[in-house]
């Protein structure tokens, strides 16, 4: 049974890192958009691509025309967890920090995992 979890983990994990490197790379680029050479300001779209982006999301949630969701929801509090506004605290570089050591971990992992994966290559 144990070793049936390792490879489970392993195989699993490997799969999953293509997934984990991603959202942490492309959530760490929408964080901090000057890592790929725009400024904040020039990433602002215009009022009517706003609205309609809006309406969209409020029409994703299940909410009438218009309405916002509850800052206190479950919603509410998951948006700002990872735009780093909890609680009226601004912990925007603890998601920075947290989003690079995904990278770190991720990268690591599947460096580490090559050679096991080759040792038991050649024991066959």
């Amino acid at each position: 049974m144990y070793q049936t979890a390792r490879k489970m983990h392993l195989w699993v994990g490997l799969i999953l890192a293509i997934v984990i490197l991603a959202e942490a790379v492309t959530g760490l680029i929408l964080a901090e958009p000057w890592l790929v050479g725009q400024d904040k300001g020039s990433s602002k779209r215009p009022a009517v691509e706003q609205q309609q982006t809006q309406r969209d999301d409020s029409r994703q949630m299940g909410l009438r025309e218009g309405a916002k969701p509850a800052v206190n929801s479950a919603f509410g509090f998951v948006k700002g967890l990872h735009q780093g506004k909890v609680g009226g605290l601004d912990l925007k570089w603890l998601v920075d920090i947290s989003a690079i050591g995904l990278v770190i971990l991720t990268v690591t992992g599947v460096y580490i995992a090559i050679p096991i994966l080759r040792a038991r290559h050649r024991k066959r």
